[in-house]
């Protein structure tokens, strides 16, 4: 699960929107129907005004193609010119400008365009966070506890987001880049803690977001042992 892109702009937590997200997830589908986290839990509009609106690339490229003919190789190529277009609900394509043939192509056209192709990110975290997930998830097999989720990519989360959050044990937690950002978001996450009558408890960088209002003792000590390790 990821943080909304949507909300980018505003550096606080979004541990309020995975909530009722993962929450959805857990009475609805269970456990085992948590994947992980990929994009945006909540997407942008993506109705028809939406698709129909016209697009301005986010960055294009030029390069210099390999000549098909004699005359384009002494003249030197051409140049191949490619753009990337992001959709309202934030998917982004890669498109060849001289076979789109439009500047500035709505979101139907770009979808749907040979021209263009869907651009795929792999997820990616800091090392020190990327060590900690991997830290925590041994900890949790080794305690016979199911555990999904792993890093959020850079545009599944805003500033002061985390750069990971794994769900196991009725808890959700939170990797942030370093303790001052935890710190930052610490007290908009204590706020919809409170509303929903649960907890949460953070050392360091990692934060331990209670789904359920009271854990077992023993059940929290597992979990927080693995989560803050």
């Amino acid at each position: 699960m990821a943080w909304p892109a949507s909300l980018r702009d505003r550096p606080r937590s979004r541990i309020a929107e995975v909530l009722a997200v993962s929450l959805v997830a857990l009475f609805v589908g269970g456990c085992g129907g948590l994947t992980e986290p990929s994009k945006s839990s909540v997407s942008g509009p993506t109705g028809g005004s939406a698709i129909a609106a016209h697009l301005t690339p986010k960055e294009c490229s030029s390069e210099e193609s390999s000549a098909s003919s004699t005359n384009e190789s002494s003249a030197g190529g051409r140049e191949l010119r490619r753009c990337e277009f992001v959709l309202p609900g934030h998917q982004a394509f890669n498109c060849n400008m001289a076979s789109l043939q439009k500047s500035t192509p709505t979101g139907a056209e770009v979808e749907h365009s040979k021209a263009c192709v869907p651009v795929v990110r792999v997820p990616t975290a800091p090392a020190a966070v990327a060590a900690a997930i991997a830290r925590a998830r041994a900890c949790f097999a080794g305690e016979g506890l199911a555990v999904h989720g792993g890093s959020v990519p850079p545009e599944g989360h805003g500033p002061g987001g985390p750069e990971g959050e794994l769900i196991t044990g009725g808890a959700l937690i939170a990797f942030y880049a370093d303790p001052h950002v935890a710190k930052q978001a610490e007290a908009a996450v204590l706020r919809e803690a409170h509303r929903l009558s649960t907890t949460i408890d953070r050392h360091d960088a990692v934060t331990v977001f209670w789904l359920v209002r009271r854990p077992p003792p023993e059940l929290g000590g597992r979990v927080e042992r693995c989560a803050f390790k």
